[in-house]
């Protein structure tokens, strides 16, 4: 069994390959056990039904996950109503101090992942509208992680395109347009890297220009 430089027992790697989990980044460790638990205690995979949560989360591996159970709706601030069937995330309602908000959809490939999140708003006469950026993901042939975010709005040819690297972090984000199209949208970069300490908390970031040259502006 090999030794992981992380808090807690070695895992068999059988185990670590069978469910694409990473336990070689210390951060990621608490989410890596927990569902490695609900794997080993066989959760229902065919589960039809809703949960409450604080928030919500797309996994490395394209999982959508809850943040925070909870026995019901909140009053105050958010609270996200996850519904699943046959084991697959249909829809999360996005509750704001008891008022229903949002809800989001998920387009999912083959191997289960996200692919498209969705957000969806009232239109003030009973019905619902895009209004928000529609989110598109891709992931790492080999890995199977996630490689890009691209976050782009209804009918736009431009486009924030995210960058992570194998251990989840977002490493890069570029502004995109298709090929011979105007921008739609305007940004005070072009590109920027984001730093990271030792552990994994985000520093700030560099931004840079159309030519790659450093922004004075940058957080």
């Amino acid at each position: 069994m090999q030794k992981l430089d992380v808090d807690g027992p070695a895992i068999p790697e059988r185990i670590r390959h069978l469910h694409r989990l990473d336990f070689s980044v210390r951060r990621n460790y608490a989410e890596n056990v927990r569902k490695l638990v609900q794997k080993v205690r066989g959760v229902n995979t065919h589960f039809s039904g809703e949960r409450w949560y604080k928030g919500l989360n797309i996994s490395n591996l394209g999982e959508p996950v809850g943040v925070g159970p909870t026995a019901q709706m909140a009053t105050l601030g958010p609270s996200y109503r996850m519904v699943w069937h046959d084991g697959t995330v249909t829809r999360v309602d996005v509750f704001i101090n008891g008022t229903l908000a949002h809800y989001k959809e998920f387009e999912f490939d083959s191997g289960g992942r996200v692919v498209t999140n969705t957000m969806y708003t009232p239109d003030g006469s009973g019905g619902w509208e895009l209004r928000d950026d529609v989110w598109y993901y891709s992931y790492d042939p080999v890995t199977g992680s996630r490689a890009t975010k691209a976050m782009r709005y209804p009918g736009e040819n431009t486009a924030r395109v995210v960058e992570y690297g194998k251990d989840g972090r977002a490493l890069r984000e570029y502004i995109t347009t298709e090929d011979g199209e105007r921008p739609d949208r305007q940004f005070p970069y072009s590109s920027k890297v984001f730093r990271y300490d030792q552990d994994g908390n985000v520093l700030g970031e560099d931004w840079f220009d159309d030519g790659g040259a450093p922004i004075p502006s940058s957080v």
